[in-house]
C-alpha cells in the first residue's frame, strides 16, 4: 500500500467526559484521552476518532448507511475493550467527513484505506467490525490490501452484507428508484421516518444526527 497521497493535516487531542448524544450514561470519573484525526485523501476530508494505548490489536468500528461516529463513541470508554486500541472513522458522505454529490463503494473503500493506512504497520492484528452496508466497503477494502496486510486483518461483520445485493436499505432504495422516485425524495422520506421514530429512541436520535 502506498500512503504518499495520504496526508494527515490536523490532529487535535481532547478529553471526552460526557457527550450530548450518547448510547448510555458514562461513569462520572470515566476520562479517556482521545485524538480526533482529520485526514485528506485527494480532495476529501476524512474524520475519525482514535484511542491509542500502545496495544497490539486495533479494533476498527465502521458505521452503516446514514450513521456516524456518534453511535460508537461510547465504545471508547468500555472496560471490556481496554486491551485494544480503537479507531472509529466517519465514512465519506457521513458525519464530519466530506460530503459529495456522488459516491460508490469503491470510493468509500479507497477513503477508508486512506484512514487506516498510517496505522497498519503499528499493529500485530487489526479487527474490522463493520455494521450494515459497511460490510460491503470493508470487503472491498480488504481486496485493496497487500497479502501481508491481509494476514493481520480479521472481519467481524455485524448485521451486514458482503455485497450490495444483500443490503436491505440498498434494495429498498433500488426498488424506490425503479418506480421513478428521485433519490432526494426517497432520502427526505427516510429521514422523516427516522426523525419521527427517534422521538422515543435515543439510538435513532444519534442515527438521525448522522444523516
Amino acid at each position: 500500500m502506498n500512503i504518499n497521497d495520504h496526508k494527515i493535516f490536523k490532529i487535535e487531542t481532547m478529553i471526552y467526559v460526557n457527550f450530548s448524544l450518547r448510547l448510555r450514561v458514562l461513569p462520572p470519573l470515566c476520562k479517556k484521552m482521545i485524538s480526533t484525526h482529520y485526514l485528506r485523501y485527494q480532495s476529501h476530508e476524512l474524520f475519525s476518532l482514535y484511542r491509542h494505548n500502545n496495544k497490539d490489536i486495533l479494533c476498527i468500528f465502521i458505521h452503516g448507511l446514514g450513521d456516524s461516529h456518534l453511535n460508537y463513541q461510547f465504545l471508547l470508554h468500555e472496560n471490556a475493550l481496554n486491551e485494544y486500541d480503537i479507531l472509529i472513522p466517519d465514512l465519506i458522505n457521513h458525519g464530519k467527513s466530506s460530503h459529495t454529490n456522488t459516491s460508490d463503494y469503491k470510493l468509500i473503500a479507497k477513503c477508508l484505506e486512506a484512514q487506516i493506512a498510517p496505522l497498519l504497520e503499528h499493529y500485530q492484528s487489526i479487527y474490522f467490525i463493520p455494521h450494515s452496508i459497511a460490510g460491503i466497503a470493508t470487503t472491498k477494502l480488504y481486496q485493496l490490501l497487500t497479502e501481508s496486510e491481509q494476514q493481520k486483518c480479521r472481519i467481524f461483520a455485524v448485521e451486514t452484507s458482503i455485497t450490495q445485493y444483500g443490503s436491505f436499505l440498498t434494495q429498498n432504495l433500488h426498488d424506490a428508484l425503479s418506480t421513478g422516485i428521485s433519490f432526494s425524495k426517497w432520502f427526505d422520506d427516510f429521514c422523516q421516518k427516522i426523525y419521527t421514530l427517534g422521538m422515543n429512541d435515543h439510538y435513532l436520535r444519534a442515527y438521525f444526527c448522522g444523516l
